[in-house]
């Protein structure tokens, strides 16, 4: 037997430990293919969760300009509403004069005044109310994002 000969028996061993490592790669190889499958699944239900939270960014941006919209907003009405209450008050006290007449249309335009400032905190109070439930809106939707990723990534991992 020449030196670079091996012994049958070792040959044999060798063989079969080739063996199996060749069907342990192709094991991995196949579980790795549901792998892929369930990676392609979380990131397609991913996609669909940028695609809700893009909506959700969009309604919080209206809301969020329905009440700080610099011409339209509620902010900016109630702003209008003091500045037109100011200047009445300041015409008011101007104008005024010391007969029954200048008296009476000084208590017109005070009841005008409180009838404009009337919805005033009733729009304050809504407001806070609007930004509460934005802000819980916003807290749920990212605690269940994340739980729901939580859960994928799970099932993904428990399944392989």
């Amino acid at each position: 037997m020449s030196p670079r000969q091996e012994k049958p028996g070792v040959c044999d061993s060798c063989n079969n430990t080739i063996l199996d490592v060749v069907l342990s790669i192709q094991k991995k190889l196949d579980a790795s293919a549901s792998l892929s499958v369930e990676l392609d699944r979380l990131n397609l239900n991913i996609e669909n969760l940028e695609v809700g939270q893009k909506t959700i960014i969009t309604s919080v941006q209206k809301i969020s300009d329905a009440i700080y919209h610099p011409d339209n907003g509620l902010y900016s009405r109630i702003k209008c509403v003091e500045t037109t209450a100011d200047y009445l008050a300041k015409e008011i006290k101007a104008n005024s004069t010391s007969d029954s007449e200048d008296l009476t249309n000084f208590n017109k335009q005070i009841e005008k005044i409180s009838t404009a400032i009337a919805p005033l905190p009733s729009l304050i109070l809504w407001k806070d109310k609007v930004t509460s439930i934005s802000k819980w809106f916003a807290t749920t939707v990212g605690v269940s994002t994340i739980g729901l990723l939580s859960k994928y990534l799970y099932d993904a991992i428990v399944s392989n």
